[in-house]
């Protein structure tokens, strides 16, 4: 039995998109205790950008270790919530373990103050990008109330990360409904439950949220939609409906090709949030070896490949789907271990800065989700705590960019980089 002076972390990260919810200011406002801000924050726009890319190399290397574990599986996934609670985690930890930490969150060489003051200036920033679409960011550290915090980890936690803070009675039922019904709330009701079950034990629960709610700029037309065969990645065929966007307006899409696969971006509202698809070519490339290839400077590589396509129609066909993570792959512990951030989860984890009592690590990390795309847009959850030309050239050319076959897709922000959502879908 776990004794008090552990510390069980509960990732809990929200990310879900909708198209008929309308942008609204407490949408567009980051939830916490307080409305006080940081000390000045002294990013550069070249700093931010080389924090993205070290950002976006832990969202591709979580993501590829999940994959990795869970082969053929449709998976979805929300880097952006796991590395801000990571952070929230770093204010608290020591030596070897704040180490690892920033090194896997890839502010190694930076240091706290550098961490805090990115993360600070995005949720700041990221909910006012576009006016059109809602994103959301809220934080919580939720303490039994048999633990006291330290001061100091108080104040980060409220001057940079805006987070709710409670004192609660583990052991009361009461609390575990309190919790729940946070994350309920956060999600807009998507993840309604979080957890079964509180340990009496426990000392602290920390929690993120992502929320976004957005629709298509070019929406598929719900008549074209059509059951349509699927070939997974071991030749098994299944049946999918697929969304048919409307002949040429495809090409207000940028898309790109390679030897190895095709991508398109699909935007949200006016474009600063969108989901591109990396579909790999059939017979040559697969989703792992997509996923493989990709890091933080890769993504950019790619991000910057894409163009609005000239002397051919694009004509973009995408499954109607839904995918909620299996329960096998909710257990982030693994992955973390497997990016080099494993120290946390054992009696060595040396985190000083977080309660009076001491003694503390990290009990569990976990995640939860759900996405549901459709014609209109996406609707998705995450709580936890990725052609013929013709050759006659007076008649029309075509560009075809069907997913029949698994593919990966990931939600970023199109001017930093920055992937808030990433998944699977193989059929």
């Amino acid at each position: 039995m776990r004794t008090k002076n552990l510390f069980p972390l509960l990732l809990c990260s929200a990310l879900f998109t909708t198209v008929m919810l309308s942008c609204t200011n407490e949408d567009n406002t980051a939830t916490g205790s307080g409305d006080t801000v940081a000390e000045e924050i002294h990013l550069t726009p070249a700093l931010e950008s080389a924090y993205n890319v070290g950002v976006n190399d832990f969202a591709f290397a979580t993501f590829r270790a999940m994959a990795d574990a869970n082969p053929g599986t449709s998976l979805v996934y929300s880097p952006v919530s796991a590395s801000s609670l990571l952070a929230m985690l770093c204010n608290g930890a020591g030596g070897d373990t704040l180490d690892e930490l920033l090194q896997a969150l890839g502010f190694g060489q930076e240091g706290m103050t550098a961490l805090n003051e990115y993360y600070c200036q995005l949720m700041a920033d990221a909910p006012a990008a576009d006016p059109t679409v809602s994103l959301h960011l809220a934080n919580g550290v939720f303490t039994d109330d048999g633990s006291t915090v330290k001061p100091a980890f108080a104040a980060d936690m409220e001057n940079y990360y805006h987070a709710q803070a409670a004192s609660l009675d583990f052991a009361a039922p009461t609390t575990l409904d309190y919790i729940n019904g946070w994350c309920s709330q956060q999600t807009d009701g998507l993840i309604p439950s979080f957890l079964d079950e509180l340990d009496p034990t426990a000392s602290c629960l920390l929690l993120n949220a992502v929320g976004f709610k957005g629709k298509w700029a070019t929406p598929f037309i719900s008549s074209y939609t059509l059951e349509r065969p699927f070939t997974r990645e071991d030749g098994t065929v299944t049946t999918v409906k697929r969304m048919f966007m409307d002949m040429g307006e495809g090409n207000k899409c940028p898309y790109t090709e390679t030897d190895d696969y095709q991508a398109v971006r699909m935007a949200y509202g006016q474009g600063r949030y969108a989901m591109t698809v990396v579909l790999p070519r059939k017979g040559v490339a697969t989703t792992d070896g997509v996923i493989a290839a990709l890091s933080g400077e890769a993504w950019n590589t790619l991000c910057s490949s894409l163009s609005l396509l000239s002397g051919s129609e694009l004509v973009i066909s995408l499954p109607r789907f839904t995918v909620a993570t299996p329960s096998r792959a909710e257990n982030l512990e693994p992955v973390l271990q497997q990016v080099g951030a494993g120290r946390m989860f054992t009696p060595q984890a040396e985190f000083p800065g977080i309660l009076e009592d001491g003694g503390l690590q990290v009990s569990k990390v976990c995640q939860k989700a759900v996405i549901n795309v459709t014609e209109e847009g996406t609707e998705a959850a995450a709580v936890t705590g990725g052609f013929i030309i013709s050759d006659d050239p007076g008649e029309t050319q075509y560009t075809y960019f069907t997913c029949d076959h698994p593919f990966v897709y990931i939600i970023s922000d199109v001017t930093t980089g920055v992937i808030y959502f990433i998944g699977t879908y193989h059929g």
